[in-house]
């Protein structure tokens, strides 16, 4: 077929093709670092991000304002001196913006509603903030972002971020809210300010009562820190529904996490992100956060003899403090959908099995027990 060219070196083109084909047909958000202003806002999407991350900052457990602060990624020599980085705008870490100017932008603003936005992440700086208020202050912010943005006609998700385990409170506080409306599930939860604590934060996480949670981790361009185990771990549980990395602004640190698995970069380079995994491969609003298989259990048709009627049992577990809600679909065969269980204190809630306790758990068809 290829005359000159050996077999052995064609096959190995070949797989190599194929790997490439793979990697660069993942879908993978770029999210624009430290967007803390409408106008920079409109610089990350015209540089190709699908996604940005601002820093919410707040006066009590009300949401204030926008504003990273110094020492930020543009005081380091590596990001003053990068032509294509968002540091090359004005006052980047010191730009402040009001919560409600900026969230009525994004909701009122055409361009922002009709745009690539599917992913609008929040790093919230509740570090110095009261333990007392971390719950309230979670679900302002869900309140804030229904009023101004959701009911405003965005499309896409919101991830809400805290720094450390120990202010997990703030993203229940948000939960609870985020179910009382209609966007409950486009609200996503994430702990990124743990470093390399992946399983800790799993731990957490897990035990939110929700299967919208996300991987996130990272630290400054300005340090040489890499997370590379610790998003192999978060991609390998299968759990997540999405794993990124933060900050990232070398094209070869960017192919390294890709190949690791990660579904979002946070970058000061948008334009350059956006180019290393392909526009076409750039997930769409309501795409760039997506449910695991992890989180989907099954149930099987079981008999009991001539006259002795069958119905569901469960053959794939439900993910811890869950429960599998088994139904009859009809010609001896069933299926299982993850649902919240009857009772969240019970031990098959917690560590979810195959039993029929934990079948009843769910509320659905046991009889294959």
């Amino acid at each position: 077929m290829f005359p000159g060219i050996p077999k052995v070196i064609l096959l190995f083109l070949i797989q190599f093709t194929i790997n490439i084909a793979a990697v660069s047909s993942r879908q993978i958000s770029v999210v624009a670092h430290m967007v803390n202003s409408p106008e920079a806002i409109r610089w990350a999407l015209d540089q190709g991000a699908n996604g940005i991350e601002f820093d919410l900052n707040f006066s009590g457990e009300t949401p204030s304002h926008f504003q990273h602060g110094t020492p930020c990624d543009c005081t380091c020599l590596f990001g003053a001196s990068t032509t294509t980085s968002i540091c090359k705008r004005d006052d980047v870490c010191k730009v402040s913006t009001s919560a409600t100017v900026m969230t009525t932008f994004l909701g009122s603003s055409s361009e922002n509603i009709s745009s690539r936005l599917a992913l609008i992440y929040v790093d919230s700086k509740i570090s110095d903030m009261s333990s007392g208020n971390y719950i309230a202050a979670g679900a302002n912010v869900v309140r804030l972002f229904n009023q101004n943005v959701m009911e405003k006609g965005f499309q896409g998700q919101i991830l809400i971020g805290c720094p450390e385990i120990k202010h997990s409170d703030y993203l229940r506080g948000a939960l609870q809210e985020a179910k009382k409306s209609k966007y409950a599930d486009r609200y996503f939860y994430t702990i990124d300010g743990e470093t390399g604590s992946a399983k800790e934060v799993w731990d957490t996480l897990s035990k939110l009562g929700t299967r919208n949670i996300a991987y996130s981790t990272g630290i400054s361009i300005c340090s040489p820190r890499t997370f590379h185990s610790a998003t192999e771990f978060s991609v390998d549980k299968k759990a997540y529904a999405g794993v990124g990395i933060w900050t990232i602004d070398l094209e070869s640190s960017m192919k390294d996490y890709i190949e690791t698995g990660v579904d979002f970069i946070l970058t000061n380079r948008p334009k350059i992100a956006a180019g290393v995994i392909g526009l076409s491969n750039i997930p769409s609003p309501g795409k760039a956060l997506s449910f695991s298989f992890y989180w989907k259990c099954d149930c099987n048709y079981r008999g009991k003899g001539i006259f002795g009627g069958g119905g569901c049992k469960i053959s794939k577990i439900a993910p811890p403090n869950y429960a599998c809600k088994c139904s009859y679909k009809g010609f001896w065969t069933c299926g299982g959908v993850t649902v919240n269980c009857r009772n969240s204190s019970s031990q098959q809630c917690k560590l979810p099995n195959a039993s029929k306790e934990a079948c009843q758990l769910g509320g659905g068809d046991c009889d294959g027990y």
